[in-house]
């Protein structure tokens, strides 16, 4: 997935899903484009200018990296039990013991879109 900002500088015509990119010397077939996202503080959002990659794939292809970001979007209502749930599948995918602190952080944006 790529923002719309790239959208429309790789694909002015529109019709980028199925195309590909290469991004940092690996080729990328672009399965959707985000639609744009509200104005930031400084104008664009940077939202519009993101690439997403698949996990594994990032894992894969940057094995020194040691900061992962990943970003989720909870239904109305459900933020708690999201945040419970992403922090319990962290927590199940970095083996912490029960009876040990997360080895991990979790920040919270209240984003409107």
């Amino acid at each position: 997935m790529i923002g719309s900002s790239l959208g429309q500088v790789l694909f002015p015509a529109g019709g980028g899903a199925g195309r590909t990119v290469t991004i940092d010397g690996a080729e990328y077939t672009v399965v959707g484009i985000f639609a744009a996202a509200k104005g930031g503080f400084f104008g664009e959002n940077g939202l519009d200018r993101q690439i997403v990659i698949p996990f594994e794939t990032a894992r894969v292809r940057y094995p020194q990296s040691d900061n992962i970001f990943l970003t989720a979007k909870a239904r109305p209502g459900l933020r708690a039990d999201a945040i419970e749930e992403i922090r319990g599948s962290l927590r199940k995918l970095r083996r912490v013991p029960a009876d040990k602190e997360d080895d991990f952080n979790i920040s919270l944006s209240l984003i409107h879109i």
